[in-house]
């Protein structure tokens, strides 16, 4: 694998505007309610699915902004390019250290917490050896290609939504029989209903948002990237709005008597009284896979994508911008992303 020294680094196209969605989707993870919301149960009073409604409209907007950007810079770094090319390079390059800061935790965050879960599955199995898996299984497959990342995307997707539907058959079969009554708590808890404390969850719930951004980064492998980066944006932010809403909303039904909930377990308690045993174990699988492979993927994908931009710009050492002439993919980036994030993923686990 060597650098193209005679052009420019190029990255192969082959992405779609559903694969850019889906991308988007996975990184946002449909199922992060299932670890999160015993977190926002309490500031919001039970109205999660209030406030993941707040967080989309909010997001809708800056999701048209990046949709407008991405239509005028069709290119890999995401803020970094569109900072860099509508105000000055020098704005362009804090930004874009800025937006490091933030994707290089990611992935290390979502490694520990995919780890977490598989410890809890399988305990023999030590913390440290489920995340150095990860690692390495997302970046072998960052370099193998896009097209193989975005393959996984899809699979993982599916996945998350056969348990959320499964969970929501679960729900309705209790609601029918009268095990539980049907309430909009979730939307409005009117003796709990504190405008200060919706608005502290929205600030804490709009991060699960955080990552349609991302789909900015694979701009260079996306078929037609004018077109279709913006619309997959605006896509996956309404429907992940949708699917977090729907499972908090139908959490709600299930069990409105939120405050007996523990805190680190509350949507797993959930799952485990709407579906049993079968439901918990399964759940918990794809909370592992969706966090520990889903998400490191499209999240190592993405820091690697702004450190090959800021890379071939000469901002950084130039060897970030090498690209693998066989697989097309910057390697050289997504190696030193693996790097990076192992310690950190070690050290907090």
């Amino acid at each position: 694998m060597a650098q193209q020294n005679n052009m420019q680094p190029a990255l192969k196209r082959t992405l779609k505007t559903k694969d850019l969605v889906i991308y988007g989707l996975v990184f946002m993870i449909p199922m992060a309610p299932a670890a999160l919301y015993g977190s926002f149960l309490g500031p919001a009073g039970g109205m999660v699915a209030l406030c993941y409604l707040i967080g989309m409209v909010a997001m809708f907007f800056t999701g048209m902004s990046y949709q407008v950007m991405s239509q005028k810079y069709p290119m890999a770094g995401s803020v970094y390019v569109y900072i860099q090319k509508g105000v000055s390079a020098p704005l362009g390059f804090l930004s874009g250290w800025a937006i490091l800061m933030d994707y290089f935790l990611l992935p290390a965050t979502v490694v520990i917490i995919g780890s977490s879960f598989g410890n809890a599955l399988i305990p023999s199995i030590p913390v440290w050896i489920w995340a150095l898996a990860f690692i390495v299984f997302s970046t072998v497959t960052n370099i193998i290609g896009i097209d193989i990342m975005s393959k996984c995307n899809w699979i993982l997707f599916i996945l998350q939504i056969v348990v959320i539907l499964a969970f929501l058959v679960c729900v309705i079969r209790l609601w029918v029989n009268g095990t539980v009554h049907f309430n909009t708590i979730s939307f409005y808890n009117p003796s709990q209903f504190h405008m200060s404390g919706i608005l502290q969850a929205t600030g804490i719930v709009i991060l699960s948002y955080l990552g349609f951004d991302a789909i900015s980064t694979l701009a260079e492998e996306s078929i037609n990237p004018k077109k279709s980066v913006g619309k997959a944006i605006i896509l996956s932010i309404v429907i992940i709005g949708i699917i977090f809403m729907v499972i908090t909303f139908f959490a709600g039904i299930a069990y409105p008597n939120y405050e007996e909930l523990n805190v680190d377990t509350a949507f797993i308690d959930i799952i485990s009284f709407v579906g049993g045993k079968w439901l918990t174990v399964i759940t918990n699988i794809t909370l592992i896979l969706s966090f520990g492979i889903a998400t490191c993927q499209s999240s190592q994908a993405a820091v690697a994508r702004i450190l090959f931009a800021m890379g071939r710009d000469g901002v950084l050492p130039k060897q970030l911008s090498y690209v693998s002439k066989k697989y097309q993919t910057p390697y050289a980036a997504t190696i030193l992303v693996g790097v990076i994030i192992t310690p950190i993923a070690l050290l907090c686990s």
